[in-house]
Order: structure tokens, then sequence, then C-alpha cells
């Protein structure tokens, strides 16, 4: 049985075609979909000519999409937000765009505190946390919006999942793993000790 679904990176129009397709055998599963387009590095990885596949087939399936600063702007075609009103317009926007509700993450941006909001038609609500001083954050997206999925499967409404796993990712990133030369991973097992 399956309580929730999360989709991270496709990379090309017809591997997003076959994981639409693949949604119809789970009507009424909340789905998260992590619209990943563009790593850390400013690096595309998603095909330019897919991104209107993701769009306008499996965002309107999404119950929820979680795209960072940059691909939020790549999906509206503008500039990354500066600040949260500008997330929240950001935000209104893809929900016009056919989305069901949008949590815009606030992890690239700069300042002490790291936003997020999240958008379900109704009033922008913000997540705040103290920037934590690593440069640890490999896997945060991903980890985010695994953890919202978790929630979600537990039967959590968006708004206290989206709660839950912003306390989630900010153990993970600060319990970050200095692994390798380059960036290190954030650690999701750090969430234990911080329960």
């Amino acid at each position: 049985e399956v309580d929730a679904i999360k989709i991270g990176m496709l990379a090309t129009g017809p591997v997003i075609e076959a994981v639409a397709e693949g949604l119809k055998d789970f009507a009424g599963v909340p789905v998260v979909l992590d619209p990943v387009m563009i790593a850390a590095s400013g690096d595309p990885l998603l095909d330019p000519e897919a991104v209107d596949a993701l769009r306008s087939i499996l965002i309107p399936l999404a119950t929820l999409i979680t795209p960072n600063l940059a691909e939020a702007a790549a999906l509206l075609a503008c500039s990354p937000a500066r600040n949260e009103y500008e997330m929240g317009m950001q935000a209104w926007k893809l929900k016009e765009a056919g989305a069901r509700s949008v949590l815009i993450k606030g992890g690239h941006s700069e300042g002490p505190t790291a936003t997020d909001i999240l958008f379900d038609g109704t009033e922008p609500v913000s997540f705040e946390a103290p920037r934590a001083e690593t440069r640890n954050t490999h896997g945060t997206g991903c980890m985010t919006a695994a953890a919202l999925a978790a929630c979600l499967a537990r039967g959590q409404s968006l708004l206290d999942a989206a709660h839950e796993a912003k306390r989630f990712i900010n153990a993970a990133i600060a319990g970050a793993l200095a692994l390798g030369g380059g960036n290190g991973p954030a650690n999701p097992l750090a969430w234990l000790q911080h329960r």
C-alpha cells in the first residue's frame, strides 16, 4: 500500500511522461514533487525541452511542489526571488499556473535566516530558521521533500508536515557531515538526536 509519493530528478520529457502515466494508478495518494532542475553549482539537471512537460503534465498532478529559489524562477521564466514578498508572489504564480500547493525553499537566499514559503491558495505561511554556518548541505532539498512525503503519509496536514519537515532539515544541517573534498551531506539521522 502506498501512502505518499515523492518524486525527484527526472531529467527528460519521456521520463516525466512515464511517471505521470504511473501516477494514474495512485489516485488520492499525496504526491510531493521536488522539481530538481538546477544543481547548487548552477548546472542544469533537466533538459530544457523537458521544462514544459514538467509544467504542463506533472506539476498539476502533485499535491505539493518544492522548488528552491532558482527552480521557482526557472519554472516562471523570471529572476529568483530576493525576499519573502517575492517568494510569496512566485508561489502564488506557480499556483495560478497549475500547482495545487507550493513550498518555495529559501535555503539559497542571503542573510542570517533561511526562510521557506508555503502557499496552498489561502495565505502564504513562512517557516524560518537561523542559517547554519556550514557548507555541508548537500541533499537538503531532496531530504526536505522526502520528509514532507513521510509526514503526509502519516496523515498530517500540509501545514503540520511543513513545520515538521523544517525542523527535520534544520537538525540534518546542524548535524551535517564534512565528507569528501566538496560540500558534504546534511545528516538525516541527526533528527534522532533532536526529537
